[in-house]
């Protein structure tokens, strides 16, 4: 199972989003989590590569965890 993390970063009553050039739509900045990388480890680089943003690791806090279905391809 591919294992994603996200940030919700706000900011002046704003909200960072990242637009997906693959599904067209906007989406929290965040992606895949390498092996043997801590969550922590795997959003600061994500977020970097993404928006150039740096993460303050001491203002992280966790907000929950989702489960994303997608509907299959296979007939």
């Amino acid at each position: 199972m591919l294992k994603i993390i996200r940030a919700i970063i706000k900011r002046n009553g704003r909200i960072a989003l990242v637009k997906s050039k693959v599904m067209n739509h906007y989406k929290f900045p965040g992606g895949g989590i390498e092996e043997n990388e801590s969550h922590i480890d795997a959003l600061v680089r994500e977020v970097r590569e993404e928006t150039g943003l740096i993460v303050k690791v001491d203002k992280v806090k966790e907000w929950g965890m989702i489960q994303e279905i997608r509907k299959s391809t296979i007939n």
